[in-house]
């Protein structure tokens, strides 16, 4: 038998030649994405067969990772971004699935995007808390592989939010019923001026107000 193959219907050739006693054959010289076109022959000593009907196969495969995670973190959020795969195995990529987890043996999916989005707003976090993500590129048969891990951690409870953070000056920080910084820049001179304004509580009658 011999098998012909041609990435169009019309120009095909000869790919391998295969003994009587064989009906089948697995070409794993493909490359995803790609039509491949065949057609079998059966040869004896006195010649060669017309050609079976044409076939058609279009391989794919698995997408490679997406590219490129980054991520920035606030008190109550945590910002992804990341880039497509170098490749789609083959098809388009219909979506992207971010994965969580708090170590690096527990992660949850706890988003599917469309393939148009690269990047997410994770608001579902903790105050001073690391986390870990991945990120992976879904087509229509195959997941790909985890990107790189990225991990990251929550900032802290600014000390404005009430929450005493103790040491030296704790009791200044505790009076203060507001503090305001406004700033304010004179381009022309490149001179930046800041207007620092204190209040102190009821509880410092003797305090001015500055």
């Amino acid at each position: 038998y011999r098998i012909y193959r041609g990435v169009n219907s019309v120009i095909l050739s000869l790919l391998t030649t295969l003994p009587p006693d064989t009906n089948s054959f697995n070409d794993t010289e493909v490359e995803n994405g790609i039509t491949y076109y065949y057609y079998v022959t059966a040869s004896n000593l006195r010649g060669e067969s017309t050609p079976s009907k044409t076939v058609s196969a279009r391989p794919v495969g698995p997408p490679s990772p997406p590219q490129n995670l980054s991520a920035v973190a606030g008190t109550s959020f945590v910002l992804l971004s990341w880039s497509p795969p170098a490749s789609n195995g083959g098809e388009e990529i219909i979506s992207y699935r971010i994965y969580r987890g708090e170590d690096e043996n527990n992660f949850t999916l706890i988003a599917e995007l469309l393939p148009t989005k690269l990047s997410y707003n994770d608001t579902g976090v903790k105050k001073d808390t690391t986390y870990l993500y991945y990120v992976t590129a879904v087509n229509l048969h195959y997941e790909s592989e985890p990107s790189e891990i990225f991990t990251v951690r929550t900032l802290p409870p600014s000390p404005q939010s009430g929450e005493k953070s103790g040491g030296e000056g704790e009791g200044m920080r505790d009076s203060l019923t507001s503090l305001l910084y406004v700033a304010a820049a004179v381009s022309a001179g490149a001179v930046a001026t800041y207007l620092l304004l204190r209040k102190r509580s009821r509880e410092d009658p003797g305090g001015e107000e500055r």
